[in-house]
């Protein structure tokens, strides 16, 4: 079944997200819930499970996920610090998020913080800047230098206020949020409505390992110090929306018929692959080609996170893609190449990346297409250096970071495809394409050179773990007031 034959039209127009609700007699229910269940497991594990209450006629999909996050080792004698990373800030708390209904899975995201940053980068920088960084604790400030290079602005310094670092204060501490929307991209699609039989249940899993972020100053960049880091508090900012009674009884008996509905929505699989190191060779470029899958689905869009074996970002960690040297890309969907040639020039990439969002991918100069960091050969863009968190009252300057070139420099380069039929039509699972019996196959390939072809070589390239997230449509069909879910 293909949802172009689904009847779109089973769906009631109440639960469509895109739906203009204005002439309905509506309510709205605000609740924040406590954790069910939280546990930490220190230094390695942790997971919250929700159990969200039935209100109202339908649960409306602005919810959030707050949490706090403590850091017990913080010593402000050491000049210790803990913050998130600038570019993703507290996305790489997140693990796996997956969504229950009465036992069954509706939907589930792994590698939640990486999705998550690449996706943020859709929004304008000033949203970026003044939105994203109060949610998260990011830090997306720059300037550009007289010289032309770009200036990270610096961090706020530790107890001043606006401050992003982790202390061990249980109770004043770093406050961060996520919308529910981004850890469960079916809810982009559809409302859920409260009468469906059995419990809806969220389980958060959290990176447990504090070398997910960035450790600052003085013996904090000791192993033994990288201790401690718990997230605390977690809650869930819900809205339930209460329609008039006449819609909500027309829409229980919809529910609990036996011809029901059918509601599609997109779910975002992860197929996870590594780039081999090369065999040593003199300038040769390495091809593979990767079957993802996918036969008899309709997909929406493919997105590919590139992480360099060897590579360290301290500023970062994995909320980077590492581009290639001489990279070239081409996507085989129903045994027919996508492009006519292979995508390899760096407007291209950035054209079709920008295509598979409603807003452009929006990444400092130099990340997406430079790669390499030797400053010798014109490659360096960052200025070289910022100022972290102390907690000095008057520091001169502010603990310096070295290395913000290898940081940034070509380390945004996500690869993005839009299989949409239209690909300047709506952004909905019906805009899809169906694969037929042949899997889709990624073929990517690089020069087997390390880093940049003014740098020394370093045969073989180093291995590339690869993240491709594939937008996958699903069904869920509800009669009788149950759910079943299909790939379709």
């Amino acid at each position: 079944m293909s949802i172009q034959q689904s009847a779109a039209n089973a769906i009631p127009s109440i639960l469509m997200t895109n739906a203009n609700n204005e002439n309905q007699s509506i309510r709205v229910e605000s609740v924040i819930l406590d954790a069910d269940n939280h546990t930490w497991v220190a230094e390695n594990y942790g997971k919250t499970r929700f159990v969200l209450p039935k209100k109202a006629s339908v649960l409306s999909n602005d919810g959030v996920l707050i949490w706090k996050s403590v850091w017990s080792q913080h010593n402000n004698a050491t000049n210790a610090s803990y913050t998130y990373p600038r570019d993703g800030g507290c996305v790489t708390a997140l693990k796996k998020c997956s969504l229950y209904l009465d036992g069954k899975l509706l939907s589930e995201t792994d590698e939640v913080g990486s999705r998550l940053w690449y996706k943020n980068k859709f929004m304008p920088y000033d949203a970026q800047n003044e939105i994203l960084d109060v949610h998260t604790g990011g830090n997306h400030l720059y300037g550009v230098e007289a010289t032309g290079t770009i200036k990270l602005a610096e961090d706020v310094k530790i107890n001043t206020a606006g401050s992003r670092e982790i202390n061990a204060n249980r109770i004043n501490n770093l406050e961060t949020s996520i919308p529910l929307k981004q850890l469960f991209p079916m809810l982009q699609d559809t409302l859920l409505p409260t009468a469906l039989k059995g419990d809806l249940v969220i389980e958060i899993e959290w990176e447990g390992r504090p070398l997910l972020t960035v450790c600052e100053g003085g013996d904090a960049m000791n192993a033994d110090r990288r201790l401690g880091f718990e997230v605390i508090q977690p809650r869930l900012a819900l809205d339930y929306i209460q329609y008039a009674s006449d819609v909500e009884s027309a829409l229980k008996e919809q529910i609990n018929s036996t011809q029901g509905m059918m509601i599609p929505f997109r779910e975002a699989h992860l197929v996870r692959n590594v780039i081999q190191a090369n065999q040593p060779g003199a300038n040769v470029q390495q091809s593979v080609d990767i079957e993802l899958g996918f036969q008899n689905r309709s997909v929406m869009k493919i997105y590919v996170q590139k992480l360099q074996s060897g590579s360290v970002s301290t500023l970062t960690k994995n909320c980077r893609s590492d581009g290639q040297l001489q990279e070239e890309v081409q996507l085989v969907i129903n045994n027919k190449t996508m492009y006519d040639r292979s995508v390899s020039k760096f407007s291209e990439f950035y054209t079709y990346l920008n295509a598979t969002g409603e807003s452009p991918y929006n990444s400092l100069p130099s990340t997406l297409e430079r790669v390499g960091t030797s400053p010798n050969a014109g490659y360096n863009m960052f200025n070289d250096t910022v100022g972290l968190p102390s907690n000095t009252a008057t520091p001169a300057p502010n603990f310096q970071v070295a290395g913000v070139v290898e940081n940034y420099q070509g380390k945004s380069r996500v690869l993005g495809f839009n299989l949409a039929q239209q690909r300047g039509g709506a952004d909905t699972p019906s805009n899809s394409i169906l694969i037929g019996e042949s899997p889709i196959v990624l073929r990517i390939s690089r020069n087997n050179t390390s880093a940049c072809a003014d740098e020394p070589d370093q045969d073989p390239a180093p291995a590339v773990n690869l993240n491709i997230w594939v937008e996958a449509v699903r069904m869920m069909v509800v009669s009788n007031g149950r759910v079943e879910i299909l790939a379709v």
